[in-house]
Protein backbone atom coordinates (compact mmCIF):
# COMPACT_ATOMS: atom_id res chain seq x y z
CA UNK A 1 0.00 0.00 0.00
CA UNK A 2 3.10 2.42 0.89
CA UNK A 3 3.15 3.06 -2.80
CA UNK A 4 1.40 5.82 -5.42
CA UNK A 5 -1.49 4.54 -6.67
CA UNK A 6 -3.64 5.68 -9.51
CA UNK A 7 -7.04 7.30 -8.17
CA UNK A 8 -10.10 8.40 -9.34
CA UNK A 9 -10.74 11.79 -11.42
CA UNK A 10 -12.64 13.99 -8.60
CA UNK A 11 -11.45 17.54 -9.19
CA UNK A 12 -13.06 19.54 -12.04
CA UNK A 13 -10.77 21.56 -14.60
CA UNK A 14 -10.85 24.73 -12.40
CA UNK A 15 -8.80 23.07 -9.47
CA UNK A 16 -6.99 20.34 -11.15
CA UNK A 17 -3.65 22.52 -12.28
CA UNK A 18 -3.32 23.81 -8.38
CA UNK A 19 -3.69 20.52 -6.82
CA UNK A 20 -1.07 18.66 -9.27
CA UNK A 21 1.31 20.77 -8.64
CA UNK A 22 0.97 20.66 -4.52
CA UNK A 23 1.27 17.00 -4.82
CA UNK A 24 4.46 17.77 -7.31
CA UNK A 25 5.93 19.81 -4.73
CA UNK A 26 5.63 17.56 -1.87
CA UNK A 27 8.36 14.88 -1.33
CA UNK A 28 7.54 11.31 -2.28
CA UNK A 29 6.47 9.95 1.22
CA UNK A 30 4.74 12.77 1.90
CA UNK A 31 2.47 12.99 -1.35
CA UNK A 32 1.78 9.01 -0.89
CA UNK A 33 1.19 9.95 3.14
CA UNK A 34 -1.38 12.41 2.19
CA UNK A 35 -2.94 10.76 -1.08
CA UNK A 36 -3.80 7.72 0.86
CA UNK A 37 -4.97 10.05 4.02
CA UNK A 38 -7.02 12.23 1.79
CA UNK A 39 -8.28 10.26 -1.19
CA UNK A 40 -8.25 7.02 0.01
CA UNK A 41 -9.58 7.56 3.09
CA UNK A 42 -6.91 5.30 4.99
CA UNK A 43 -6.41 5.57 8.87
CA UNK A 44 -3.21 7.23 10.61
CA UNK A 45 -2.68 3.57 11.78
CA UNK A 46 -3.20 1.85 8.32
CA UNK A 47 -0.95 4.29 6.65
CA UNK A 48 1.94 3.72 9.42
CA UNK A 49 1.47 0.11 9.54
CA UNK A 50 1.79 -0.20 5.77
CA UNK A 51 4.43 2.62 5.65
CA UNK A 52 6.86 1.32 8.45
CA UNK A 53 6.69 4.42 10.31
CA UNK A 54 5.51 5.83 13.17
CA UNK A 55 1.54 7.60 13.62
CA UNK A 56 3.45 10.65 15.06
CA UNK A 57 5.43 10.97 11.85
CA UNK A 58 2.04 10.37 9.49
CA UNK A 59 0.44 12.75 11.80
CA UNK A 60 3.53 15.33 11.53
CA UNK A 61 3.58 14.95 7.61
CA UNK A 62 0.18 15.25 7.15
CA UNK A 63 -0.23 18.50 9.37
CA UNK A 64 2.88 19.81 7.21
CA UNK A 65 1.03 18.97 3.92
CA UNK A 66 -1.74 20.67 4.78
CA UNK A 67 -0.19 24.01 5.93
CA UNK A 68 1.20 23.57 2.37
CA UNK A 69 -2.11 23.47 0.42
CA UNK A 70 -3.63 26.58 2.70
CA UNK A 71 -0.44 28.44 1.39
CA UNK A 72 -0.90 27.42 -2.13
CA UNK A 73 -4.70 28.21 -1.67
CA UNK A 74 -4.06 31.33 -0.06
CA UNK A 75 -1.40 32.48 -2.86
CA UNK A 76 -3.87 31.28 -5.73
CA UNK A 77 -6.93 33.27 -3.63
CA UNK A 78 -8.53 30.31 -3.23
CA UNK A 79 -11.50 30.01 -0.88
CA UNK A 80 -13.20 27.51 0.51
Amino acid sequence: MCRQRRGPDRGGPDNQGGLNRFRAGLFQESRIIFLHRYWYFYSVKKIAAACGLSESRVKMSLLRSRKALRQLLEKEEVTL
